[in-house]
């Protein structure tokens, strides 16, 4: 086997709203860390499980064909994905001698310990963001270097695991480029344009306690403006891509680098539909310019509302009800389509806070709602919190965001899911949106919004009559005994876990922008 030749493999999760709604995204994380391997002189390739459907013969197969000596893993499903890949794993370790792997990503960033104690198949885990540790960590294994040197790295000495030092953050990220040579564009599409994702900015400057993605970040940085739309061009370009969807958690944080993103897109005529994720108020912020969002390219916008309860969403500085009213009505008088995020479990749930919801949201009147359940990651402030008696989904897969996981005294599992249904069923298909849809003034939001109501009606119907009824819940009290406990709420994790992530790091480098909501 050639030291030189490193393996990176997305591995097959099968989500609903990929394999029916809107399509499969490019593994981000994958290209991100393919480029700069490449960029070290090493033969990279990239096999997505997922997209391709691949069995674990079929992977097999295509790994042996490549031949690495190294093979990075990582996914895209946090803790939901995290079984699919150790199956995989230990399947191309029982056929491939010699063979090692590394294993990155959110979830084993912070759940290492136990993986490290319960899986010796992974030889190695990269904790936080990977482009550095990996081109470090394959000279090193190339070299026959010290192990014991490589920042960021966790790995075994005599079956005893070892914690490197933690890796400074990367300030420079146009430093390192996505390696989009390595991807087979024909397999990604979104609403059945070529589709990518990319990444302008690491972190947010919120630190809501449900989410995960700040604490993994550890910090807000972007890559510079001009680096940045260079990249859409090469999508364009180079690879005939006509959807963007960046992944950053608040695109929109910065106002000085979006104007100046926003000026180059529109100065240099990407052709190219781009949506993005965005606070309320920086919607709001930015009344003046939103024509120049559009102008630009921007055709659709989520937001994070959470919750239409103030009270409810006042602990997590976020915005407002009225705020997110105002917000949506701005970009639709952008002509710029607008998806509302709810969470539900934020508060305890009951028909009244069901009706409620649904009539508020109606009175909002956004184009799409995203609704999703309350998902206590170990990592998150609430996940650390929620006592383990509550809990009543026992199996990983099931904890993407897209099934109830933690117990509603005042709401049955079936009740709650029917509810939460029903609700979808009558804001998208309330006549006022179907109107929109189908009389828009603006030919390409039209086209992209009656797409995406008709893969919204599919994954709809497909999770409850083939996704819930494959669902089995735990009384509250059982999920301590139960056999995805120990992936779920590893006992091995300590609450200091994500403390030592931001050590070695000085904080001069540490870029803080005033949190929006």
């Amino acid at each position: 086997m050639d030291l030189s030749r490193i393996l990176l493999i997305n591995p097959r999760r099968g989500y609903i709203s990929s394999e029916y709604g809107l399509g499969y995204q490019t593994p981000l994380g994958l290209i991100m860390i393919g480029g700069p391997l490449s960029d070290a002189g090493f033969k990279v390739k990239i096999i997505d499980a997922d997209v391709k459907r691949l069995n674990q013969k079929q992977l097999l197969k295509m790994t042996q064909d490549f031949d690495p000596q190294l093979v990075g893993i990582s996914h895209t499903g946090s803790t939901a994905a995290h079984l699919e890949v150790v199956e995989t794993v230990r399947y191309l370790k029982k056929y491939i001698a010699g063979i090692k792997v590394v294993y990155g990503g959110v979830y084993p960033t912070f759940a290492f310990r136990a993986i490290m104690n319960e899986i010796s198949e992974i030889d190695f885990i990269v904790r936080g963001e990977g482009e550095a540790t990996a081109i470090d960590l394959a000279k090193t294994l190339k070299n026959k270097g010290a192990l014991s040197e490589v920042k960021g790295l966790i790995w075994r000495r005599d079956q005893r695991m070892i914690v490197n030092k933690a890796r400074p953050l990367i300030h420079d990220l146009d430093k390192y480029r996505p390696g989009w040579e390595l991807v087979d564009w024909r397999d990604y599409k979104l609403l059945g344009q070529r589709a990518s994702g990319i990444q302008f900015a690491r972190g947010c400057p919120n630190s809501c306690g449900f989410c995960g993605q700040w604490v993994f970040w550890r910090s807000f940085r972007h890559r510079s403006p001009k680096n940045f739309v260079h990249q859409l061009e090469l999508l364009v370009d180079e690879h005939e891509v006509r959807h963007i969807w960046p992944a950053d958690e608040h695109f929109t944080a910065d106002r000085e680098a979006l104007e100046e993103i926003l000026e180059l897109l529109t100065k240099r005529d990407i052709r190219a539909s781009i949506t993005i994720n965005a606070s309320v108020d920086s919607i709001i912020r930015d009344r003046d310019i939103l024509h120049l969002y559009k102008r630009a390219g921007i055709d659709f916008i989520a937001m994070g509302v959470e919750s239409d309860d103030d009270s409810v969403v006042e602990s997590y500085n976020k915005s407002t009800y009225d705020m997110a009213c105002e917000a949506v009505k701005l970009l639709r008088d952008a002509k710029i389509l607008s998806c509302v995020n709810v969470i539900y479990g934020l508060e305890d749930e009951s028909w009244k806070t069901m009706l409620r919801k649904g009539l508020k949201i109606r009175k909002m009147d956004p184009d799409f709602v995203n609704a999703t359940y309350l998902t206590p990651h170990f990592w998150t402030r609430v996940g650390s919190k929620i006592p383990l008696n509550k809990l009543i989904q026992p199996d990983p897969a099931r904890w993407g965001y897209r099934n109830q996981v933690v117990h509603t005294p005042n709401l049955s599992p079936r009740s709650l899911f029917f509810g939460v249904k029903l609700t979808e069923l009558i804001l998208h298909g309330r006549p006022k949106r179907i109107w929109r849809a189908i009389f828009t003034g603006d030919k390409v939001i039209g086209k992209f919004g009656r797409r995406a109501l008709y893969k919204a009606l599919i994954v709809w119907f497909v999770e409850i009559f083939k996704d819930f009824p494959g669902s089995k819940f735990i009384d509250p009290g059982g999920f301590d005994k139960s056999e995805g406990a120990s992936v779920l709420m590893p006992r091995s994790f300590e609450k200091t876990a994500s403390d030592d992530l931001s050590k070695n790091v000085p904080s001069s480098t540490q870029r803080e922008l005033e949190p929006t909501r």
